[in-house]
């Protein structure tokens, strides 16, 4: 007999419930299954939506067009590297202080420490943990700082 996983099992219901989070995440990653992943978890766990962008620069071009509450950025794109992208966001004035993830499975040490020199406030190595997911990005939205 074949038990079908219902998608509410991806919610933990003994959680105190979070405050319903106003906005959305930005998610850079050329792999459509990694966004697809990262935009239905949060979706389904915490009701936010996630926007998708295939690359750096339409990343940043989403993230200047209308402000997400987190970018969730891979390093390896196929148009500009996303120490690139991080390095951009920093510069934009509207956009300087919003929380960055890395979401890789490709850094180096020297990238990290570079990423974090940019502002990058963390990085979730791929494959992801979904156990905590939801509780790394309540700790990544914690860091903003008040512009």
């Amino acid at each position: 007999m074949l038990t079908t996983i219902e998608p509410r099992s991806l919610h933990r219901p003994a959680e105190p419930a979070m405050p319903p989070l106003a906005g959305h995440l930005l998610c850079i990653d050329d792999n459509p299954v990694n966004g697809l992943l990262i935009q239905e978890f949060f979706r389904l766990r915490m009701g936010l939506q996630v926007r998708l962008a295939g690359s750096g620069l339409s990343g940043l071009a989403m993230a200047s067009a209308e402000r997400p509450l987190a970018v969730l950025l891979d390093l390896v794109l196929p148009d500009i590297h996303g120490l690139e992208v991080l390095a951009r966001l920093r510069a934009l004035p509207a956009l300087h202080d919003i929380p960055v993830a890395l979401v890789t499975s490709e850094a180096s040490e020297a990238e990290l420490a570079l990423a974090r020199r940019l502002g990058a406030a963390h990085h979730w190595a791929k494959p992801l943990d979904l156990s905590s997911l939801d509780l790394q990005l309540v700790d990544l939205l914690s860091d903003q700082t008040p512009t």
